[in-house]
């Protein structure tokens, strides 16, 4: 039975092809104009091969011009070819390509001088070669394949150091393959935290692509969960102010499944860099700690001195002292509490080792015992802040009185001595240094305030001598009608009241001729007398009208 043979008109079903198309683009990871120009590129090359098939010059030379028409509801192919259109016959240099203006007109009539001179090609005739169709076919795949991998590199290109979900696809000889959708990527056994497990199927697999690379026709990504980038990334992903740059990661030191040291610091003095990363309860830290398979995760305050950094990077361990070497090589010697040496090292000397990794240095470590049979003379944390705290103190004291005249003076020593000092000097003793500093402002202050004190009560004197200045004769009488009651019940009160009124007599006298040589009354004896007042005058005594006027004279 012979086949039936299929006439190619270069007409195609437009809704047919949108739908190919699309299929492609999500599988490949291409749109669909990328897709019709390696469609148009296909059968372009397969005509040059088609019309000039001995000659691989001309057809390289040709020029073509094909078009996929998706303007209309059944999408066509239409094929040209094309020559550049010259004045005259004598104008012509390569007739392969140029044809003068009259040759052009006889073609179409709309032809001028500069313009391309483009001729339909029957497309009929030349799809319904079926080796021209084989090799568009062949020719359309390859390209694809190409133009998937240049798509799925620049895709990927741009999420280098970002973390990626996938799902696990298979399980072989310990490695572990994982889908991303568009392509998939082993992740080796190194690369995989120590006593994870994987199973087939498992979703929302998180893992750090490091880098991208070419593998035959497909691109290939280095993943890993193992490398101190990961921990970096999911630091970012739980802590915002890590996101939004408040905190900043400075260092990262790692044992994959055991521990990880992370130096902080705030680039916000309001926020704290530690607290921000562990989050209340811990919650962050152990959200981190359970992505990474239990890993713990130590959070470190970053500190510019590289003593106390060292200090810090040894934590939980409580360091004693601390002997730097002349030489870098040199070890750097630690000093700690007695049956405190298995802390600073750590289970498998992970805690020392990261420490050394975080502050590029060699540690060794030494109980107090050790380091006194040894001799070693070290510098204790306290006396390593004092020493840090020093130029704030000098500053203080240098500056404690300054006037206008030493402003200049004081700008220089604080750009040069306390400007970049950083945040090290938060600590018990500094402060109390700080308020050893300022004692000498505080007690030159104490004399004025006692100078006013003193004159205060001078000052109320010479109001109450004023009261007697204003109605002395009538305070006269009413004192003396109240002696007289009062001489019956209590005999001796109303002598020490009347003592009391002369003495006040004799002031007011005094204060007719000069006021600042008023006598000076202690304080009981004014006490007895507002006492007197309070309990024998006003309780008895009705007010007229010339008191009231008094009262508000006194009271203005």
């Amino acid at each position: 039975m012979s086949k039936r043979k299929v006439t190619v008109d270069g007409t195609f079903k437009l809704d047919e092809f949108i739908d190919v198309a699309q299929e492609i683009s999500e599988t490949e990871s291409l749109t669909i104009d990328q897709i019709t120009t390696i469609l148009r590129d296909c059968i372009d090359k397969a005509y040059r091969d088609y019309r000039y098939p001995t000659n691989p010059k001309n057809a390289q030379d040709l020029l073509l011009k094909t078009v996929i028409d998706l303007g209309s509801k059944k999408g066509k192919i239409k094929i040209y070819e094309c020559k550049n259109i010259v004045p005259t016959d004598d104008d012509i240099v390569d007739d392969f390509v140029e044809i003068d203006l009259e040759s052009a007109k006889e073609i179409s009539k709309k032809a001028k001088v500069g313009e391309l001179l483009m001729m339909p090609v029957d497309v009929e005739e030349f799809l319904n070669d079926q080796i021209v169709i084989r090799k568009i076919s062949q020719s359309f795949r390859q390209k694809l394949i190409e133009a998937s991998k240049r798509g799925l590199l620049d895709t990927y290109q741009k999420q280098i150091g970002q973390i990626l979900t996938g799902e696990v696809e298979k399980i072989e000889n310990d490695n572990v393959i994982i889908n991303f959708g568009k392509t998939t990527s082993i992740l080796t056994r190194k690369n995989i935290i120590p006593g994870e497990r994987f199973e087939v199927g498992q979703k929302n697999v998180l893992v750090y692509l490091e880098k991208v690379g070419e593998q035959g026709h497909q691109a290939r990504l280095i993943i890993s969960r193992t490398c101190d980038g990961f921990v970096k990334k999911l630091l970012e992903r739980e802590v915002h102010e890590i996101y939004d740059g408040s905190v900043v990661i400075k260092n990262i030191a790692r044992k994959p499944g055991v521990r990880s040291k992370v130096v902080v610091y705030s680039t916000n003095p309001n926020i704290d860099a530690v607290g921000s990363c562990v989050g209340f309860n811990s919650g962050r830290n152990t959200s981190i700690s359970n992505y990474l398979n239990g890993e713990k995760i130590d959070i470190i305050k970053y500190d510019e001195n590289p003593e106390l950094m060292i200090v810090e990077a040894l934590k939980p361990c409580n360091i004693v002292g601390i002997k730097m070497p002349t030489n870098k090589d040199d070890e750097v010697i630690v000093v700690c509490n007695n049956g405190e040496r298995k802390t600073a090292i750590g289970i498998g000397g992970v805690n020392v080792l990261l420490a050394s990794k975080l502050c590029n240095c060699k540690i060794k470590v030494m109980e107090t015992d050790e380091a006194m049979r040894e001799g070693v003379d070290y510098k204790t944390e306290a006396s390593i802040r004092r020493e840090l705290a020093k130029p704030i103190n000098d500053y203080s004291t240098k500056f404690e009185n300054i006037d206008d005249e030493d402003e200049e003076e004081y700008s220089s020593y604080y750009d040069s001595n306390i400007k970049d000092l950083g945040n090290s000097y938060k600590d018990d003793e500094i402060e109390e240094s700080f308020a050893d500093v300022t004692q000498p402002t505080e007690k030159k202050a104490e004399p004025s305030v006692e100078k006013q004190t003193k004159v205060e009560p001078t000052e109320e004197k010479i109001e109450i001598t004023q009261v007697a200045k204003r109605s002395i004769e009538e305070l006269e009488k009413m004192i003396d009608s109240e002696k007289n009651n009062k001489k019956q019940q209590t005999p001796k009160k109303p002598l020490q009241k009347e003592k009391k009124v002369e003495v006040k007599k004799e002031t007011t006298e005094d204060t007719k001729s000069n006021v600042t040589n008023l006598p000076i009354y202690t304080d009981e004896e004014i006490d007895d007398y507002d006492d007197y007042e309070d309990d024998d005058i006003d309780s008895k005594y009705e007010y007229s009208e010339e008191d009231e006027d008094y009262d508000e004279y006194y009271n203005k």
